[in-house]
């Protein structure tokens, strides 16, 4: 199995192999045991000191053979291997394996590793991926090949270049192509029914305790409401938000699915290190499922609007359904909070405060209402943090 490993040598100056030919069928061998060694350093380089003996004396094994595939990348030499068939798979598996222990290479070798990563991946943005059956169910590629597996390969590549490069300007392309591939290779036809996904879900479910007897926050409820919202309506839930809620009363930029425009003033989050958290990805068609489980992005003004709603400043259509989401539905034996239709009820100051908030890839926010005072606040925040006390605080003072 490892000709090519046998028959390479060292080159001393830069600790990169030279195969015998740059091609990706000779850099599978030495690839493969690059692999092996990540896993399992010690073992493998036990067993195969006695053919890189002078490699190993100088530096891990599998360092130089992660720097010497990747050296030998046409992206970072004339002639070298790179682009063929099978050849995201190489990459992928090369840079995974040097991930494992990325710490230890040099510089000069995270650099060459990294730009075979882009290279590759680079080439699969505007990939056309292919399919084994068309929507109407009829074969569209070659009887028996279902490029699952080319699928499957072609995203790893693209996935790696996102975990090594986060911050890189292709990071959303590499991201939706990853996510369009990896769902081609391994959904079966029937997860487009996205009913049928949440239903069987539900049919299996274990609950912990009998519905109605006790109060547990659940993000698959909000999940379930927006597909039966669908189902009844059949329509998208982003075109139910906007023709229900949002036309009423001023909220423009409010949707689950942003327009070109949106996207331009879209504000990424952030970690607890400042570190930009890429923004959600949206799923792309009917895939409606998700979306009224923290899937609405919204701005100050919009959601100021939304609480004068709340607040009944708005006298629209809406009006007695908001009247009921904020009736108690469950008192939680007299004690608080209390639970509305979406809305926790707190004691605050001897009244009542509705309030919710929530959180998702590094944004944060909170409402917070009194109807006994007519004023509100919402807090939000793109970064990790806590805007619950913040808002609070804020909403007594306005009493």
């Amino acid at each position: 199995m490892f000709e090519n490993v046998a028959s390479t040598l060292c080159h001393s100056s830069h600790f990169h192999l030279l195969f015998v030919a740059y091609s990706s069928s000779v850099i599978r061998d030495p690839l493969l045991l690059q692999v092996g060694i990540a896993n399992q350093p010690e073992v493998l380089k036990a067993h195969w000191a006695t053919v890189f003996t002078l490699c190993i004396t100088f530096v891990p094994l599998g360092m130089i053979v992660a720097g010497s595939v990747a050296f030998r990348h046409r992206v970072n030499v004339d002639g070298g291997w790179g682009g063929g068939w099978q050849d995201d798979l190489w990459a992928a598996l090369a840079g995974h394996a040097a991930w494992l222990i990325w710490e230890r290479f040099n510089d000069n070798d995270k650099e060459l590793i990294q730009k075979m990563v882009e290279w590759e991946a680079n080439r699969r943005m505007d990939y056309t991926v292919p399919y084994y059956r068309a929507k109407d169910g009829t074969i569209a590629g070659r009887q028996g090949d279902t490029k699952a597996e080319e699928n499957a390969w072609n995203s790893n590549v693209l996935f790696l270049g996102c975990a090594m490069m986060p911050k890189h300007e292709n990071y959303d392309k590499w991201y939706n192509k990853a996510l369009e591939l990896a769902i081609s290779a391994y959904a079966h036809p029937k997860d487009v029914d996205s009913e049928r996904r949440m239903f069987a879900y539900m049919e299996n479910a274990n609950l912990p305790f009998t519905p109605g007897t006790k109060y547990s926050y659940s993000n698959i409820g909000f999940t379930i409401l927006g597909c039966v919202e669908s189902m009844v309506e059949e329509k998208p839930f982003n075109q139910i938000l906007q023709e229900r809620i949002c036309s009423k009363i001023g909220m423009l930029n409010t949707a689950t699915r942003l327009t070109e425009e949106q996207e331009k003033i879209h504000v990424f989050g952030h970690d607890e290190n400042g570190e930009i958290i890429r923004k959600q990805y949206t799923p792309p068609g009917d895939y409606y499922m998700l979306e009224a489980c923290g899937g609405i992005k919204s701005n100050a003004h919009d959601m100021v609007n939304y609480l004068a709603a709340n607040l009944g400043y708005f006298d629209t259509d809406l009006n007695a359904a908001i009247r009921e989401s904020h009736k108690v539905h469950y008192d939680n034996n007299g004690k608080y909070p209390k639970i509305g239709l979406g809305w926790h009820i707190i004691k605050r100051n001897g009244g009542d405060v509705y309030t919710h908030g929530g959180h998702v890839g590094g944004h944060r926010s909170y409402m917070a209402f009194s109807h006994d005072s007519k004023a509100g606040v919402v807090v939000m925040i793109n970064r990790n943090g806590n805007p619950d006390t913040l808002c609070l605080q804020l909403l007594t003072r306005l009493k």
